[in-house]
């Protein structure tokens, strides 16, 4: 038996619907709508008592709201306004380091990096299984090679590499360390870098 289709933003007022036929012994269902947190409350046959149990923890535990909701009330807004200087405030290479790698930031969807590289240096070609990147140039400059298509790299430019893409870098020698922020989608756990050369 397939139960009325609700109304966004209709309720039943306290009057409970009851489909023809349906048996003296009932159950609740809660219907939420659209995210708003208004609960509709029916009375429907039994027809199974996980399946109420099931429903109404759904209902209670999401609060009725969209997914935008649930993760606007979690977190805390980040706009965040990617000023080089910040970033790279006390992320310097140490003496006798050719690079370094280390987490920025990790939005729950997504892994922000820092990248440096001594101008001596380069980072050998290499693509990732499960991963896209997104390379932005904080200081410095590289050559940036994506499947032999070579792009000069400079701030406040961005190159973006999607999953199963080789690439490799390559500083420029004569520009500094180069840095830049590498954004992995979804979140990135090393797991998945194939190196094809070092």
């Amino acid at each position: 038996m397939t139960p009325p289709v609700s109304q966004p933003g209709a309720y039943s007022e306290g009057r409970l619907l009851e489909p023809p036929g349906a048996s003296r012994y009932k159950c609740i269902q809660a219907i939420c709508d659209s995210g708003k947190g208004v609960i509709e409350v029916r009375e429907w046959p039994i027809l199974a008592g996980g399946a109420l149990l099931a429903m109404l923890a759904a209902c209670l535990l999401g609060g009725c709201m969209s997914r935008r909701e649930i993760m606007q009330e979690r977190s805390e807004p980040r706009n965040t306004v990617l000023d080089a200087a910040a970033v790279l405030d006390g992320i310097r290479l140490q003496e006798g380091e050719n690079s370094w790698f280390g987490e920025w930031e990790d939005t729950g969807t997504q892994s922000i990096y820092v990248l440096l590289l001594a101008p001596n240096a380069q980072l050998g070609s290499r693509y990732h299984g499960a991963h896209d990147l997104t390379l932005v140039c904080l200081a410095g400059s590289a050559i940036v090679e994506v499947e032999q298509e070579r792009t000069f790299l400079e701030p406040p430019a961005c190159v973006s590499v999607p999953r199963l893409t080789a690439y490799r870098i390559i500083p420029h020698r004569s520009n500094g360390d180069f840095a830049a922020l590498a954004i992995f989608s979804p979140r990135f756990d090393g797991r998945d870098v194939k190196v094809l050369d070092q």
